[in-house]
C-alpha cells in the first residue's frame, strides 16, 4: 500500500530535507495505518505556526509541529533548527522526529497521561530508529530508560 505524502513549503526548503520529511512520514504511516492515507505537510515560518497555535490551541507561542484532523501537519523549520542545535543533533534527525510525532498525533496518540506518553514515545522511538537507520541519540528519545 502506498501512502501519499505532499510537502507544501511556505518557506525555502532544502530538497534533501524535503526528502527526509517525506521518508519519515511514509515510514510512520506504513507502521501505523492499515489503510491508504494522504498526508499534507506545510513547512511554515515561526510567525505562521504561532498564528495557527493561537487560532487552534489558544496558545500564543511558537511550537514545532501541529497536527490537524484530516491529515494535515504544520512544521516550523525555524523551531526545528533551534531544537536541533540545542539537542546537538542534525536538523534532518530533528525534523524526522517531529514528523513522526505529528503523524502519531493524527492517529490518536497523545502524551497527556504518563501511560499514554510511554506508549506513544516507545512507538515514536521505534519508528524513528527505522527512519534514521541507527540508534537514537538520547536527546531524540523520549522513552525513559
Amino acid at each position: 500500500m502506498t501512502h501519499l505524502v505532499e510537502i507544501n513549503p511556505q518557506i525555502k526548503l532544502d530538497p534533501q530535507l524535503a526528502r527526509k520529511i517525506t521518508e519519515a512520514a511514509r515510514i510512520a504511516l506504513k507502521r501505523i495505518s492499515k489503510r491508504k492515507f494522504t498526508l499534507s505537510i506545510a513547512v511554515v515560518s515561526s510567525e505562521r505556526i504561532r498564528s495557527l497555535n493561537r487560532q487552534y490551541r489558544d496558545k500564543n507561542k511558537v511550537t514545532d509541529v501541529l497536527s490537524f484532523a484530516g491529515g494535515d501537519l504544520a512544521l516550523c523549520l525555524a523551531k526545528a533548527r533551534k531544537q536541533a542545535k540545542e539537542n546537538k543533533v542534525p536538523l534532518e534527525s530533528e525534523v524526522a522526529m517531529l514528523v513522526v510525532h505529528g503523524v502519531l498525533h493524527l492517529f490518536g496518540h497523545d502524551h497527556m497521561k504518563k501511560k499514554d506518553a510511554l506508549r506513544m514515545f516507545r512507538l515514536q522511538d521505534k519508528i524513528l530508529k527505522k527512519v534514521l537507520g541507527k540508534q537514537l541519540p538520547k536527546t531524540l528519545s523520549f522513552t525513559p530508560e
